[in-house]
């Protein structure tokens, strides 16, 4: 599980270093940073969450693991629509570049999940 959350963090810390950069040369203005950066750390605890109930899940036999990994994808769903309900209600953010950037990296994020899920499958059942 180590291995699968580090590179979770290097991506995120690469990705604020850059907006970082970007906004110290003043190439990023406020009303942009903010809600990419808000997206982001969203999404990667929405992706982190995923990859503990398939460490977790990956386990147990195949009835719960499907359980806990579709029905884990489901209620994140949900979380994540209430997340970006309130974020949007009680940050004043610019609401179409938060919208977008939760949208590219919720996709993105799910494609990593998928991913992870078919290569943990192959190396513990061999077909």
């Amino acid at each position: 599980m180590r291995n699968r959350i580090i590179p979770i963090f290097l991506n995120l810390l690469i990705s604020i270093l850059i907006l970082g950069i970007f906004k110290i040369q003043g190439k990023l203005e406020n009303e942009v940073i903010y809600p990419v950066l808000t997206a982001y750390i969203l999404s990667t605890m929405n992706y982190m969450g995923a990859i503990v109930l398939l460490n977790y899940g990956i386990k147990q036999e195949s009835k719960k693991f499907l359980v806990l990994v579709l029905g884990g994808m489901t209620l994140r769903m949900f979380l994540m629509l209430i997340l970006i309900i309130l974020t949007i209600l009680f940050l004043k953010i610019n609401q179409y570049y938060f919208i977008f950037t939760v949208f590219i990296l919720y996709f993105l994020y799910l494609a990593a999940e998928i991913y992870i899920t078919i290569k943990t499958d192959k190396r513990i059942y061999k077909y």
